[in-house]
């Protein structure tokens, strides 16, 4: 939340981004303490999922946690390195304030909002089923937007795509295949409504711009499938976004470690075909969860665990040393940046194996992808 009475009461001249503050905070007592524990504090690794994903690049974006961590495990950030979630000041503060304004029912100020008992902000608010809490958060941050406030964030310090913004750091970051069908779920389409819908997925903060020449890569006969390949359009965008971004850092970076994955192994269970390689499918896998045998599981199988074990190894050696490799996992090269280096290769995680690739499966529409980005980022 930014709200336009911050501009001159925030401490520090902070004017909103407090959750990333609290990172800040956080990562600064690791710094201050993690030795007590038998910790190095100069090999901290940080990493998240989703919004996790979003908050790992954030820190990565501010001037104010740099230094505190050497690592970054970055999943489903849907942006990555690229321009992203950002906004002015000026223009966040004056949405959520409207929006502040609209769920309250009257003009309210920063001390009326901080007037309110603690208990109240929890319970179902005016009679309704959400929480005052519920609401505000949603009205104001949607999107989960980042706020440039001259302090935590800078126009200079959220461009990730200078010389030198990664150098002495290790990441990871990936994206997995078919995201949107945990988001959104699969429904039914006619092809004039999936063709509406390719059209008009690139959301204001990305780049480029799709035309029709998009509609034989995801055609279809099934209305189902309409559906879910219209989804599936905008996780191969996201992916070749993530990818460029991961390329370019690369190659302004060249004294930094960029691995990328390709997360297309689909858990089982109830519609695993129309789901697939679902927004944190991954998370089993990376964060050892599969138990097998236990009833309150899904039905296992040898990929699985083979997966599992895995990904629990890069992870793990990555952790301890900045490279997934090691101890009998597939090798796993990093990113090439620019041309010269031929095409970029990332990892496949698919049905137990993992394969360095330089493209999907379906590689017209990775070009077809990453044309538009290209074309897009030109303009800017």
């Amino acid at each position: 939340m930014a709200l336009p009475e911050m501009e001159n009461s925030g401490p520090n001249g902070a004017k909103g981004n407090f959750a990333v503050l609290d990172l800040v905070d956080a990562l600064e007592w690791i710094r201050d303490n993690i030795s007590e524990f038998g910790g190095d504090p100069h090999t901290v690794t940080i990493g998240g999922q989703s919004a996790g994903g979003e908050n790992a690049v954030a820190l990565l974006r501010t001037p104010l946690a740099k230094g505190l961590f050497r690592r970054a495990f970055i999943q489903s950030s849907f942006t990555g390195f690229l321009p992203g979630k950002i906004k002015n000041f000026a223009s966040k503060a004056q949405h959520d304030q409207a929006a502040v304004d609209e769920v309250m029912g009257a003009p309210t100020t920063l001390v009326d909002l901080r007037a309110i008992d603690e208990a109240k902000w929890l319970a179902p608010w005016k009679d309704g089923k959400e929480s005052l809490f519920s609401l505000l958060a949603r009205a104001t941050g949607g999107g989960q937007f980042f706020t440039i406030d001259d302090h935590v964030f800078t126009e200079d310090s959220v461009n990730l795509l200078q010389p030198g913004d990664f150098d002495g750091l290790d990441i990871v970051i990936g994206q997995t295949a078919d995201e949107y069908t945990g988001l959104r779920g699969v429904s039914s389409m006619t092809e004039d409504e999936q063709h509406e819908a390719l059209l008009n997925f690139i959301r204001e903060y990305q780049v480029g711009n799709v035309d029709p020449t998009i509609f034989p890569l995801y055609a279809t006969d099934d209305p189902v499938e309409a559906s879910r390949l219209a989804l599936r359009a905008i996780n191969d965008y996201m992916f070749q976004y993530v990818r460029i971004g991961a390329e370019i850092a690369k190659a302004n970076s060249p004294a930094s470690n960029i691995y990328l994955y390709y997360w297309d192994h689909w858990p089982p269970g109830k519609d695993q075909g129309l789901k697939r390689a679902y927004h944190a499918a991954d998370l089993w896998y990376w964060n050892g969860s599969l138990r097998e045998g236990a009833k309150d599981q899904r039905p296992w199988s040898d990929p699985d665990f083979r997966m599992k074990q895995m990904a629990m190894t890069y992870l793990a050696n990555f952790v301890k040393t900045g490279d997934p490799n090691g101890h009998s996992v597939p090798h796993w090269e990093q990113v090439s940046g620019g041309s010269d280096n031929g095409p970029s290769r990332f990892l496949r995680l698919h049905e137990g194996e993992a394969e360095l690739r330089t493209q999907t499966i379906y590689p017209t529409r990775d070009g077809y992808m990453r044309q538009v980005i290209e074309e897009g980022m030109a303009k800017r």
